[in-house]
């Protein structure tokens, strides 16, 4: 579903069907599983995003599809933090809002980890040093609604740029000098841009 690097040349895979993080070494031609299915409560991983920074890799994990008829309800979607090099959970942040979807993840030069809830067209913000990821951008609609599909995500200078892929629409989002959000402004792109998917 979604693949990282990181600055020595490791190449990380997220796998959805697996519930695994797959890792290939540099100058290898096969990826191996690494992060194995249940770490930490781990399930289905969508996107990965290596931050070298920090030695730290994120990724988002949850269940596709409609809950089961019967029995519990799935767990939360959910941003997993792991070691860069050994794979070793470090912490878990469920996403606030009720039936959030945790789908993509980018960073900012601060530090802060920007998540897509794709569900309900919101942008997840987790603050350097917070132990709790906040409702960003997108309460007021101005993201789309519900069924557009909030997508990939990416950081571009002082900017959130994020995609709807069912509602085939860009969007930026200034992030604010106090790193609250600013206004969400349509990207008017000189070509269709047609069911953006990753960033």
């Amino acid at each position: 579903e979604s693949l990282t690097s990181t600055a020595d040349g490791h190449v990380i895979i997220g796998s959805v069907q697996a519930a695994t993080i797959w890792r290939a070494a540099p100058g290898s031609g096969t990826a191996e599983p690494w992060i194995k299915p249940g770490t930490n409560g781990m399930q289905g991983i969508f996107g990965v995003l290596a931050d070298d920074a920090t030695n730290t890799l994120y990724a988002c994990s949850g269940t596709f599809g409609p809950p089961p008829a019967a029995g519990p309800p799935p767990p939360p979607s959910t941003l997993h933090v792991f070691d860069l090099g050994t794979g070793a959970p470090k912490a878990k942040y469920p996403l606030p809002e009720p039936g959030a979807f945790c789908n993509d993840i980018a960073i900012d030069a601060g530090g802060n980890v920007y998540v897509t809830d794709t569900n309900n067209m919101l942008v997840g913000r987790l603050a350097k040093g917070a132990t709790t990821i906040e409702t960003w951008a997108g309460k007021d609609g101005a993201l789309g609604k519900k069924g557009g599909v909030l997508d990939g995500i990416a950081v571009l200078g002082d900017r959130v740029i994020v995609n709807a892929l069912v509602a085939s629409k860009l969007y930026a989002v200034a992030i604010g000098a106090d790193g609250k959000a600013g206004k969400a402004v349509e990207i008017k792109t000189d070509r269709v841009v047609e069911r953006p998917d990753g960033m």
